[in-house]
């Protein structure tokens, strides 16, 4: 994934970046939605953007194609795995362990990722036009 956008803050190694929102990357829930159709992501700055420089962000696809697995293959097989296990006792049973199964995979994924943070993470791999200060 590619987007390019405008750096609106420095912290550090890293940059806020303000993009516009387009139908790719609507979803993905690396940015925060912004009034608009504006989108701001936080994005490792190595080339040391500044404010007011155009980037271009990158995120590899191998982490998100992690990323995607740990939040839809992950709960699915964890789901599997409950119902061959509660189906043991009864097929009621399996139904039922599958469905929780399923609630607490959502629930540990949720509080991993607000307690370690996401693991997807996006750089900021060019800057396309440096901001200038003009007299």
């Amino acid at each position: 994934m590619e987007e390019h956008g405008t750096v609106i803050r420095v912290e550090g190694d890293f940059a806020l970046v303000k993009f516009r929102r387009d139908n790719e990357c609507s979803r993905c829930g690396l940015c925060r939605s912004s009034h608009g159709g504006t989108a701001v992501m936080l994005c490792h700055n190595p080339l040391h953007a500044v404010m007011g420089d155009t980037v271009k962000v990158e995120i590899g696809s191998v982490q998100l194609l992690r990323g995607s697995a740990v939040i839809y293959l992950l709960p699915l097989l964890i789901m599997f795995i409950g119902y061959a296990l509660g189906k043991r006792v009864s097929e009621d049973i399996g139904v039922c362990s599958s469905i929780l199964a399923l609630i607490l995979t959502f629930v540990a994924i949720r509080w991993y990722s607000l307690r370690y943070g996401m693991p997807l993470t996006s750089e900021i791999t060019e800057v396309i036009e440096p901001w200038r200060s003009y007299p």
